[in-house]
């Protein structure tokens, strides 16, 4: 606006607005220091402030919060009449030029219209909480930092089981129908949102309906409390990759075979597990865990704390390095042998699993937790975009890595698997794991076992921590820009605020490494990664669709990208996306109300000496088994050893002579030794760790997850009672007026006109 705009407006000014000395409101009083003196009527001051206003070089600007207010007011000596009259003058010019430049705005409720304006000019011109956004440095930027957050830890550790255990190559059917369906849409959803309106996640659902402020708001819920426990798998990678660096892996030593000494070494003396959630028997938090979990949250910190100026120089890192490490073990993991089998066992399709809704169910899941959709990263990414960016390369380029990323995992996975099971003579069925058993138990135990293996262990968890830490960083960012960009902490530096999450983080995450930390986190990943996912993710399409309107969104993709969105695209949007996502999530509710319940299973002593189950025949006699005392496995027997045992160790695991290949237990009753297989057989009447969750977690990781999407409704209820009653008090003012004021405490009446009732 030029100061022309500012004069004809100040023209329209009753004549109430001269000072008492015949001072007319002129552009001249914009070279005139405010006069401070003036306490009788409004005068040019009004002018004096909206003239400062334009010229982009001065202190003064559009106040937007109630404290600034104060302080323009004692600056230029506003009255509240004064800052009226300001307000509506400067609204109407807001409404004239970007009304003008953003014609679909028009079609924004008319009670929204008008925040709407407000924020996209305080956002150009940078002012307020509404300030300009900073731009990334180069498209490369952008690009590896959506990467780097959608290519995460499950890429490795979770699609690849996913993949073997519900139909091999077959599917990869349902995979890919999820992601032409429901991943590639939402995410082209939030990027184009983002982009268009050029606002954090709980600013652009906010100018969208004010009823959705409480959208944003659930994403950043959702995004702290992932990134909480998030960090805690980096702390647990970081742990062993400290302790990689010993001449001998500890993990290779002090069991009775490679898996067990892996498991024991990340049961016992990584997590010092507690049986159950009850914490009974745990041995305390150890102090070099609790070293990686500083050392990991400073590393977030560091990567975050100047926003994407910082971040978008460590992505050049966190995206790229992983690819080099997987290449390597790829290539070592292929000369293997038995590396062909365990691939072939990886893709092997069967086509009957296509036919269970289980299998369908798991891949929609998987894409949603695979590409970011839902977290508030992909709209905040997106907002540092210019407006002409191409989204539609954007979503194609980043979800062809993300899965081309998983399948490559998938290769590299089952072939340390397919040599595992061919060392100990096992079926993969029996080696396989998800999740954390197989990053740290059995693909430690696996690399143990190699030539330089503390070579290829050194790689393989400093690429766990680069694949953690550039999801991890992006989650502690939306929070980050939720905190930043509400009026409440206006004005607050953000590496303060950014020391701040980091810092309560910390110690919050201080009960994730306790003895019953690993079985909060997983429960965590449980409830929050499914539940509350789906309902941000249905609430989102939504509110595209019914309230923003999908025309009005198909043509500000068209200006952006100069394509328009098709028809059939939009008959997905409408009505395959949402019920997509509807069924994922009612299937989540099953699974957790029925089949974690009934899956759970207390910690049982075992009975040991009385012989094994299973397969290892406990009614057989002799034995066929021997159960090992201290971690509760039955050890299936090969042959007597012949020999007395004349070495014992508390964990009852003795020397065996060399037809054992020195190992072996040691049967109490002969007092000889028994070799036995290489890897672990059945549980000996018991498991020493509980198995699932008990109801009363249960219960907390369904409350958490109901409060992580709870300011949803709660938000919406309060804006529509807001407005029922502010519709109540203009209603009848006089009515409102009694009911506050007595009429023995009444105040004095004053005028009131149709400018302060709108202004206000």
């Amino acid at each position: 606006m030029a100061s022309a705009a500012f004069e004809s407006q100040a023209a329209d000014l009753p004549d109430s607005e001269e000072n008492h000395n015949g001072v007319t409101s002129s552009a001249s009083t914009a070279s005139t220091p405010p006069n401070h003196d003036h306490t009788d009527g409004p005068g040019p001051r009004v002018v004096d402030a909206l003239v400062d206003l334009d010229h982009k070089d001065q202190q003064h600007r559009f106040p937007p919060s109630a404290h600034q207010w104060r302080t323009r007011r004692r600056a230029y000596s506003l009255t509240d009449a004064d800052r009226e009259r300001m307000a509506e003058v400067r609204a109407a010019q807001w409404q004239q030029a970007y009304m003008e430049e953003n014609k679909h705005l028009a079609l924004l409720p008319a009670f929204n219209r008008l925040s709407t304006i407000a924020m996209m000019v305080e956002a150009k011109e940078g002012t307020g909480r509404h300030r300009k956004r900073p731009k990334w440095s180069s498209k490369t930027e952008y690009m590896l930092s959506c990467i780097s957050f959608a290519v995460g830890l499950g890429n490795l550790w979770r699609f690849p089981y996913l993949c073997y255990e519900n139909g091999g190559g077959a599917f990869l059917v349902p995979y890919f129908v999820a992601l032409l369906l429901l991943g590639m849409p939402m995410f082209l959803l939030e990027l184009a949102m983002g982009q268009k309106l050029q606002m954090g996640h709980v600013r652009v659902w906010r100018s969208v309906h004010s009823k959705l402020s409480g959208l944003g708001v659930a994403s950043a819920i959702l995004s702290g409390i992932c990134a909480l426990y998030y960090n805690i798998i980096i702390t647990w990678a970081i742990y062993f990759f400290i302790h990689s660096f010993s001449p001998v892996l500890p993990w290779t030593e002090g069991g009775v075979d490679a898996a067990d000494s892996a498991k024991k070494f990340w049961l016992e003396e990584a997590l010092r597990q507690a049986p159950d959630m009850n914490g009974g028997g745990g041995w305390g938090i150890s102090p070099l865990m609790i070293a990686c979990l500083t050392i990991a949250w400073l590393m977030v910190y560091f990567c975050i704390f100047r926003g994407i100026s910082s971040t978008g120089k460590v992505v050049y890192f966190t995206a790229l390095f992983p690819y080099v490490v997987l290449a390597i073990l790829f290539v070592r993991g292929v000369t293997l042998p038995g590396a062909v089998e365990g691939i072939k066992y990886y893709l092997k399709p069967d086509l009957t699993r296509l036919a269970n809704f289980r299998v369908w169910s798991i891949a929609g899941s998987q894409i949603f937790f695979s590409i970011g959709i839902s977290w508030g990263s992909l709209i905040n990414f997106a907002s540092f975009n210019s407006q002409k960016n191409n989204i539609f390369m954007d979503t194609l380029i980043v979800c062809i890595v993300n899965c081309g990323t998983s399948l490559f995992a998938g290769f590299v996975v089952f072939s340390v698997l397919g040599y595992m099971a061919f060392k100990t003579g096992l079926p993969i069925d029996e080696v396989a794991r998800a999740g954390s058993g197989l990053a740290f138990v059995v693909y430690p135990a696996g690399l143990g076992t190699m030539n330089h293996a503390f070579v290829f262990s050194i790689l393989f968890f400093l690429m766990l921590i680069c694949l953690g830490l550039g999801s991890e960083f992006c989650m502690v960012e939306v929070v980050m820009t939720s905190i930043v960009e509400a009026s409440l902490f206006q004005g607050i530096k953000k590496w303060k605020v950014a020391a701040a999450i980091c810092a309560v983080m910390w110690a919050v995450g201080l009960l994730l490494i306790s003895p019953v930390g690993k079985y909060w986190v997983d429960l965590l990943d449980d409830f929050t990664g499914a539940f509350a996912l789906f309902v941000v993710a249905l609430v989102e399409v939504l509110a595209v669709v019914h309230i923003y309107k999908l025309g009005r969104f198909s043509e500000d993709v068209a200006e952006m990208t100069g394509m328009r969105i098709s028809k059939a695209m939009r008959l997905v949007y409408r009505y395959v996306t949402p019920i997509g996502i509807a069924i994922l999530l009612l299937s989540s509710v099953m699974v957790f109300a029925v089949e974690r319940r009934s899956n759970f299973q207390h910690s049982r002593q075992p009975s040991v000496g009385k012989g094994c189950v299973g397969t290892c025949g406990a009614d057989a006699n002799p034995p066929r088994g021997v159960c090992e005392t201290r971690n509760m496995f039955c050890r299936c027997k090969r042959g007597w050893g012949g020999a007395d045992c004349t070495t014992k160790i508390d964990t009852r695991v003795y020397s065996c002579p060399e037809d054992c290949n020195g190992q072996g237990v040691c049967d109490e009753t002969t007092q000889q030794c028994t070799c036995f297989a290489e890897f672990e057989g059945e549980s000996c009447r018991g498991d020493k760790y509980a198995k699932g969750f008990p109801p009363w977690a249960l219960f907390v990781g369904f409350m958490v997850a109901i409060v992580s999407v709870l300011p949803i409704p709660l938000v919406a209820f309060w804006k529509h009672l807001r407005k029922r009653v502010k519709q109540k008090i203009d209603e009848n003012p006089e009515a409102t007026q009694t009911a506050m004021y007595p009429s023995s405490s009444r105040p004095p009446a004053t005028p009131s006109n149709s400018t302060q009732d709108n202004a206000s």
